[in-house]
């Protein structure tokens, strides 16, 4: 087992469409979370060929998890155990006291091995009918609202992640919206070619407003959205603008709860940061 690099991402794209049964790999997202935390990768070989790779990204309050990928042909041989044990030490070496991920209910009980306990559900949206938005007075994410969007968005989601946020809105500066009210930030948007999220509101009539500016917007394909259950008004717009559920997946946490604000937290960015 070793660190995963740059050079090791054709493999980390076979890896997840190998685990996943997709086709375009980690893409651009992969480079992405490489730079967001670039130890924060592990690759898993057996007879010098990749069977598993496990990926983390450390935020100031807790770590979280994803892109777990074991291909069938190594399944069941201890490859998913061998990386959780390895990345939860590396993670414990950096005092990092709690861990987050969203698991499938096949992969739970893995991570229950680990500790780990449920803390919710969270929903994959996609939407099955081209209903279109607008510009409702939103204006586009200015580089100097990233301050107060990044100190607006850490007590919903729990932890600083102005890394995650400056690099979002620097990818896709004409597809980043921000609300305003008496001056400062009542919520905001970043929809990319293919997904929205992060999507994060003070109240639900913000929120639509804020989607309806993402739905104004091209997609490469039709967007998908991941939102937390706890946030019943997130499932009410997505269902009232054309999404369709896809599927479900459990959070889960290990070590001391932290607070977040499910409430205003609409959607996330995807299932390896949050």
């Amino acid at each position: 087992m070793r660190p995963l690099t740059s050079d090791d991402l054709p493999h980390a794209d076979a890896l997840f469409n190998a685990a996943y049964g997709r086709r375009g790999g980690l893409g651009e997202a992969g480079r992405r979370y490489l730079a967001w935390q670039p130890d924060g990768w592990l690759l898993a070989e057996l007879s010098g060929q990749p069977v598993g790779m496990v990926y983390a990204v450390r935020y100031d309050r807790f770590a979280y998890v994803g892109v777990m990928a074991v291909p069938p042909s190594a399944q069941r041989r201890g490859v998913g155990r061998a990386l959780m044990t390895r990345l939860l030490t590396d993670l414990e070496a950096h005092a990092v006291g709690t861990v987050r991920l969203d698991a499938t209910p096949e992969g739970a009980a893995l991570y229950r091995h680990f500790g780990f306990v449920e803390e919710g559900t969270k929903t994959l949206y996609r939407r099955a009918e081209a209903v279109r938005g607008e510009l409702v007075g939103m204006r586009p994410l200015r580089r100097g609202d990233l301050l107060a969007l990044t100190a607006f968005d850490a007590p919903k989601f729990g932890a600083a992640r102005d890394h995650v946020l400056r690099t979002l809105c620097e990818a896709y500066p004409e597809r980043a919206f921000v609300s305003r009210r008496a001056g400062g930030v009542s919520g905001y948007v970043v929809a990319s070619p293919r997904s929205i999220g992060p999507w994060v509101a003070d109240d639900s009539r913000t929120a639509e407003q804020l989607l309806l500016c993402a739905l104004a917007l091209p997609f490469e394909t039709e967007p998908s959205v991941i939102a937390p259950d706890a946030n019943t008004a997130a499932g009410t717009l997505l269902a009232r603008y054309g999404f369709r559920v896809v599927r479900r997946t459990v959070h889960m946490r290990r070590g001391s709860e932290t607070p977040i604000d499910y409430a205003k937290l609409y959607a996330q960015v995807s299932f390896a940061v949050g």
